[in-house]
Formats: C-alpha cells, structure tokens, sequence
C-alpha cells in the first residue's frame, strides 16, 4: 500500500492529500506572502544557529587544506596538469556534496513541519523551496569561496583575481 493511496483520517503520519476541514482551493494568502514568512522564518533559523555556520566554515577549511597540501605546487608538465585535473574534480565533488548534504540534513528534519502546513494549504511548495534556498545562499556562497581561497593557491593555479 502506498502513502499516496491511503484515505484521509488514516493512520499515515505523512498523508499528502487536504487537512479535514480545509478546502483544496486556492491558499490562505498570496504568493508573496507566502514567499516573505518563509524567507523570514527560515532566515531566523539559519542566525539561530551560529554555530552550526562556524562548523561548516572550520570543516570547509581543514578539508581545503588537506585537498591543498596534497595538490600543494604543481607544476604545468603532463603530471602536473592531470594532478589539476583531479583537484578541480576534487573541488565540484567536495562543494557538491558539502551543499546536497547541508540541504539535506535541514530538509529531513523540516519535513513532518513542512507537511503539515502544506497539507493545510499554508504554502506553496515553490515558494518554499526559493524561501529556503535564498535564505541559505549566503552560506552556500560563502563555503566555496572559503574553500576556492585557501586551495587555490596551495595548488599553483594561475594567479590573479581575474583567474581565480
């Protein structure tokens, strides 16, 4: 049996159809509004944890080093090049699965609270889903920047802020 089959009143803790009582038409306020109490909310969140953002920071930074001190001074010969190469694909898979896990994480623990106000037509899905991405995306900004400026020097990429 699947949760999308089940009735309404059943026992499914993450039924996705209409709360009782509530209408499936239309929701309780506009697109807008919905967009700013998710942004305001989740932002609050994110200043709420402070350090949860120095973690991600100091980790962000010991993995840069360690990916640094292994790449640290290449040299543009054959070796060197694929060395590059790797560190490059070293740098997308690190940021990649730093943000997919941070995402992750925040999401699992919001979904029960998620689905019980998009069950009562509070919001819209879009609009929290931009609430939530805008609201983290100085951190994921900032992540990769912090990373990009400690390994890109160690590993002698071309110098210069038009490069980097």
């Amino acid at each position: 049996a699947s949760a999308f089959s089940s009735k309404p009143g059943s026992d499914e803790p993450y039924f996705l159809g209409p709360a009782d009582g509530v209408s499936s038409i239309g929701y309780r306020s506009s697109w807008w509004t919905q967009f700013y109490c998710i942004l305001w909310r989740s932002w609050l969140s994110v200043l709420k944890d402070p350090m949860l953002v120095k973690v991600r920071l100091l980790q962000t930074a010991m993995v840069a080093m360690l990916i640094g001190s292994i790449y640290f001074g290449q040299v543009l010969d054959q070796d060197g090049v694929m060395n590059i190469n790797g560190s490059l694909f070293l740098f997308l898979t690190n940021m990649t699965f730093q943000n997919v896990f941070a995402v992750i994480n925040v999401f699992s623990a919001e979904l029960p609270v998620f689905l019980r106000e998009k069950r009562s037509r509070l919001y819209r899905v879009d609009t929290y889903f931009l609430g939530k991405t805008i609201a983290e995306l100085p951190l994921f900004i900032a992540v990769p920047f912090v990373f990009t400026s400690i390994t890109y020097p160690m590993i002698g990429l071309k110098a210069g802020i038009t490069h980097y």
